[in-house]
């Protein structure tokens, strides 16, 4: 999410004129490597050494709901100031065409096969672990007090 984030800020950056909007683009792409860094260490060395993946002792490990909360609203609030700031491409009195980058109009349909088949990706590795779980809800041996 962070790369993906950070390559929409550029292209922010390389298609609104004017100083601010560089600006801005250049601030929340600095903002989100920093999120992306912080949440790459922090999901490695969330517990402390020498077992940083031992989530059973919550004594040594951060507060993953805390963590979670974190993440979650910064990415909301990133996302909606990231989608507003291309509004402002709606008052530039340009062509279709300049407002439209040849190159990344070109590139779409590969983008969106790339898209495609990395979510299929990840829904084929998840299949073999969803199934028994499935099966245990159905079964009724996973009780509601359990899930979270």
């Amino acid at each position: 999410m962070g790369c993906a984030r950070i390559s929409l800020c550029w292209l922010i950056k390389s298609m609104l004129p004017g100083r601010t909007a560089r600006i801005t683009a250049f601030i929340f792409a600095t903002f989100t490597a920093l999120w992306t860094i912080s949440g790459v260490l922090v999901a490695s060395f969330s517990c402390s050494l020498p077992n940083p993946w031992q989530w059973s002792d919550s004594k040594t490990c951060i507060d993953a709901r805390s963590w979670v909360n974190y993440v979650g609203s910064t990415n909301i609030i990133v996302e909606v100031l990231l989608i507003s700031i291309p509004l402002c491409i709606w008052n530039i009195r340009t062509s279709a065409g300049r407002r439209m980058s040849g190159y990344t109009y070109d590139l779409w349909r590969t983008v969106l096969c790339v898209q495609i088949a990395q979510n299929l990706s990840v829904i084929t590795a998840c299949l073999p672990t969803l199934h028994p779980f499935i099966v245990k809800m159905l079964a009724g041996s996973i009780k509601d007090e359990n899930v979270n």
